[in-house]
């Protein structure tokens, strides 16, 4: 009898340690796609980020181009006079 008491303990303990690590590698998963979400959205921030910036220079760029153009007119005309 107790030849199998220990067999059953062996058993039990196989089969749990089985689900542990099974359960250990399910919740990886999950952690990898919650990542892998995190870094889409991430991603997607930048992306929206980077495209703000762009258009935030060329605005800046414009700006500068059109005084640069007021302030070679006027210094035209200074000359002409």
């Amino acid at each position: 009898m107790n030849e199998n008491g220990e067999i059953y303990f062996k058993i039990v303990t196989t089969i749990i340690t089985f689900l542990l690590a099974y359960h250990k590698y399910i919740l990886s998963l999950f952690e990898k796609k919650v990542d892998k979400t995190d870094c889409e959205k991430e991603r997607i921030f930048a992306e929206k980020f980077r495209k703000e910036n762009i258009k935030t220079l060329a605005d800046g760029i414009n700006r500068i181009e059109e005084r640069m153009t007021r302030i070679e007119e006027q210094l035209i005309k200074q000359n002409r006079t």
